[in-house]
């Protein structure tokens, strides 16, 4: 029983260290895209990136006290976002719809095993920065239909 608990720790403190790396990664490609909106209309997907930047900002602050509570170190892989180099805002948009997809089952995957583990703290932590995340994608969804 308690090998197993370990293991359930273990599997939950690098779910919570790979979703404080997502993090990292969803705030600096919301960056590089809201620098490149600029149009009437680009100040909608301004303002919009710009709450994805800061919501990316609050998520890594969050995750990061608990990664730390948990011993966890900073983020340490290279971001597998796309740079923005010359592509579209619509092209970016829907790879920052699909990125934070993947982000959102990320979390899924670590609240379970966090719930699995019981770690309450962790699981609810993970909740509410999914359920945020959602939304936002939603959003984002949304404005890549336009």
């Amino acid at each position: 029983m308690s090998r197993q608990r370990s293991t359930s720790v273990r599997e939950v403190v690098t779910l919570v260290s790979s979703c404080l790396d997502d993090a990292a990664e969803v705030r600096a490609a919301a960056r590089q895209v809201q620098a490149r909106a600029a149009s009437a209309r680009q100040a909608a997907i301004d303002r919009l990136y710009g709450d994805l930047a800061t919501h990316g900002d609050a998520w890594r602050a969050e995750l990061a006290a608990r990664a730390a509570e948990l011993g966890v170190s900073e983020p340490r892989h290279q971001p597998s976002l796309p740079d923005v180099g010359s592509r579209g805002v619509p092209t970016l948009t829907g790879e920052m719809a699909r990125r934070l997809a993947e982000y959102g089952a990320r979390l899924r995957a670590g609240r379970d095993a966090a719930v699995r583990a019981g770690d309450r703290r962790t699981a609810a932590l993970l909740d509410e920065i999914e359920m945020d995340v959602d939304d936002d994608r939603w959003f984002i969804e949304a404005l890549a239909e336009r």
